[in-house]
């Protein structure tokens, strides 16, 4: 169906969140993408840069063509930069090749989880021009090794990817993932002058710092329960996720089995737990 877009008027899976910005949400909503993953149009212009591509769903490029014929007057964007390799961000490159031609497609490399593109790495301290527009890569590991943000230099604004979402909190996946990495790129945005962010998922962050501060308090909290977990007997990554995760549903503790060990893998770099294996050959922790 076609959409007839009003500037500043949000639409289910459009919204125009400022002078510069336009989401496009990509159609890919789940528990773990909430309304789906936010990719971004960024300019004034009649060539605007798309930041991610969502997952690869067959309707989001003609969403994204009806956008940016309403909003920026366009047929296609300039180039394409990727915060990060996993398939909700990536994965719809192909797709996009597909409609509008050799795109560029600019992200830090990881050979393992780019799928195989042609792509152009960019990394820390790149500048990207656009008209009305200027981004500045920061490298941003935790959430994923190869992780960027965009600092939107005129909005003083950052665009996190999955590292601050609008929602919720983030996973920190066993495979490229790290949670020392993850909290240290948290404090390098907190130490910036941000007046919003633009999250991976979910709504705009208008409270950057409140936001950032909560996200660091929430993994020192969950580290604290985890040392109190060991403390008390409770020795498996199982069973220290049914001890703290209690408000969690089930369907979730995958996710959270992957937040814990990557909490336990920090303190183990850091000398304070070890692994062992119990008798029937299951990895226990210890407190050291």
């Amino acid at each position: 169906m076609r959409r007839s877009l009003s500037r500043f008027i949000p639409s289910t899976d459009v919204e125009r969140w400022s002078e510069r910005v336009v989401v496009v949400r990509g159609l890919n909503p789940g528990p773990f993408t909430g309304p789906g993953t936010n990719t971004y149009l960024v300019g004034t212009g009649r060539d605007p840069i798309l930041i991610d591509t969502g997952s690869g769903i067959s309707a989001y490029p003609e969403l994204l063509r009806e956008t940016l014929r309403s909003e920026f007057g366009c047929d296609a964007p300039s180039q394409i930069l990727i915060t990060h390799a996993h398939p909700d961000h990536l994965g719809g490159v192909r797709s996009l090749w597909e409609n509008f031609g050799p795109l560029e497609v600019a992200k830090r490399p990881w050979p393992a989880r780019d799928q195989g593109h042609a792509l152009n790495p960019i990394d820390e301290g790149a500048s990207i021009q656009v008209d009305g527009a200027s981004l500045t890569v920061l490298h941003c590991p935790g959430h994923a090794e190869d992780h960027l943000c965009f600092l939107l230099e005129e909005e003083q604004a950052v665009f996190t990817g999955d590292n601050v979402l609008g929602y919720g909190t983030t996973v920190i996946p066993i495979q490229g993932g790290d949670m020392g990495d993850y909290l240290r790129s948290l404090e390098r945005l907190r130490k910036l002058s941000l007046h919003r962010i633009y999250p991976g998922h979910g709504p705009l962050v208008d409270d950057p710092h409140a936001r950032l501060d909560a996200y660091i308090q929430h993994r020192l909290e969950r580290e604290s329960q985890i040392l109190d977990a060991l403390a008390a007997g409770v020795a498996s990554v199982l069973q220290i996720v049914e001890r703290i995760y209690i408000d969690v549903d089930r369907s979730l503790y995958g996710a959270a089995s992957q937040s814990v060990l990557s909490h336990l893998r920090k303190l183990r770099a850091e000398n304070r737990v070890a692994p062992m294996l119990d008798s029937g050959g299951e990895t226990q922790w210890r407190l050291l």
